[in-house]
């Protein structure tokens, strides 16, 4: 925000030319950098609620839910370089009724089920992993060719 007290400053014309000049200069600038900041504000709104719309099943059913989200995608939809979306969520956080995740999290590759057809995210397959891997009897553990059995049986190379 500006100071209000540099505005009555800035409108005072008993002020000298030079000072009510530079401060318009001044207030230039800070205008400028006040809307690059709202720019840069709505367009993190606008890649998030995209990211939100296209992840809908991971926040309503859970994370084994989450699609395939390239950042391309969304810079489609949003209408900027896929370089602003990639700065828009680097370092960024979401507040979730399923917990707190960078948004980076929700970007990424996948392949298709076999079964389905439907597109599955490589973080969905990982959970998979840990499932059959979490469910194997420790004393005697699968083999790599059992895990990938298990993996085809869910329609999954």
């Amino acid at each position: 925000r500006i100071s209000k007290e540099y505005v009555a400053v800035k409108k005072d014309r008993s002020q000298p030319k030079p000072v009510r000049e530079m401060l318009k200069d001044k207030f230039q600038k800070a205008q400028w950098l006040l809307s690059a900041i709202e720019q840069r504000r709505n367009t993190l709104r606008r890649v998030t609620q995209e990211i939100v719309k296209h992840q809908r099943p991971f926040f309503d059913v859970g994370p084994d839910h989450i699609l395939p989200l390239k950042m391309e995608q969304i810079a489609e939809r949003v209408g900027v370089h896929v370089t602003t979306v990639s700065r828009a969520v680097d370092d960024k956080w979401v507040e979730t009724p399923r917990g707190v995740f960078p948004l980076k999290r929700f970007f990424g590759g996948g392949t298709k089920n076999n079964q389905t057809g439907e597109d599955v995210a490589w973080e969905t397959i990982k959970q998979k992993l840990l499932e059959i891997i979490g469910a194997e009897d420790k004393s005697k553990p699968l083999s790599d060719e059992e895990i990938v059995e298990r993996f085809k049986a869910a329609g999954l190379n």
